[in-house]
C-alpha cells in the first residue's frame, strides 16, 4: 500500500484509489482504516461528498478503535475521519451532518486530539477534536445563513486553545474564532444598513 500512498502525495487520487478500490476488501484489518480514511481525502478532493460523507460513517461505524501510521505519526482514523469530515460539512453549510459526526464520536471528543501539520508535515499543534468539530459546526451555520447560532458557538470557543486547518492554511483557533467573529458581524451590519436605506 505504501506506492499507493505515493501516488496521493504526488497529487494523483485517480491511480491511489484505483489500487485501494482493487485491494481494499483483501487488505490487513490493520491497515484498512487508514485507508478508508484516504479514500476519503480523495472523494472529497474530486468533489464527491456523498461518497466521502457513507465512507467517514462507515469508518466510524467499523473502524472506530483504529489507528493509522500511513501519514507519518500514529493517529487515530476517527479523529482524522471526524475532523475531514466535519471541515467538509462546514465549507457546504451542512451543519447538520456536522452534529451527525459529533455524535459518533462524542464519548471520545473531549480527550482526542487532532495532529495539525504544515504543508511540509511538521506538526504544529495537538488540538481538541471537540474543538475542531465545534468550529466547523459555526462555519457551516455560517454558510447556511444561520448566523445567531454561529455566534453562539464563536462565543464558546473565543478562550479555546490550539490551531486549526481554514481554507488550507493553519491557523490559531481563538484568531480563525475572531475572524469568523467579524465577518458574520461585518455582514450583519451590511443587511442591517440596507434595511434602513
Amino acid at each position: 500500500m505504501a506506492a499507493a500512498v505515493q501516488y496521493l502525495e504526488d497529487g494523483d487520487c485517480g491511480r491511489f484509489m484505483a489500487v485501494a478500490k482493487r485491494d481494499l476488501d483483501g487488505m490487513d484489518e490493520a491497515e484498512k482504516g487508514g485507508v478508508m480514511y484516504l479514500m476519503c481525502r480523495c472523494y472529497f478532493k474530486d468533489g464527491d461528498y456523498d461518497k466521502g460523507k457513507a465512507l467517514i460513517m462507515d469508518i466510524l461505524k467499523t473502524r472506530y478503535d483504529a489507528v493509522t501510521d500511513l501519514l507519518g505519526d500514529r493517529e487515530k482514523v476517527r479523529t482524522l475521519a471526524a475532523a475531514l469530515f466535519a471541515g467538509e460539512a462546514g465549507k457546504r453549510g451542512k451543519a447538520e451532518d456536522v452534529k451527525e459526526v459529533q455524535a459518533a464520536v462524542d464519548k471520545d471528543s473531549t480527550l482526542d486530539r487532532l495532529l495539525v501539520r504544515d504543508s511540509e508535515g511538521t506538526l504544529v499543534s495537538r488540538t481538541k477534536l471537540s474543538y475542531v468539530l465545534r468550529f466547523h459546526e459555526a462555519q457551516a451555520y455560517k454558510n447556511s445563513d444561520r448566523a445567531e447560532q454561529a455566534l453562539s458557538i464563536l462565543k464558546e470557543l473565543s478562550f479555546s486553545s490550539g490551531k486549526i486547518m481554514v481554507d488550507g492554511k493553519i491557523e490559531g483557533l481563538r484568531e480563525a474564532v475572531d475572524s469568523m467573529t467579524a465577518e458574520i458581524t461585518a455582514t450583519a451590519m451590511v443587511w442591517f444598513k440596507r434595511l434602513f436605506v
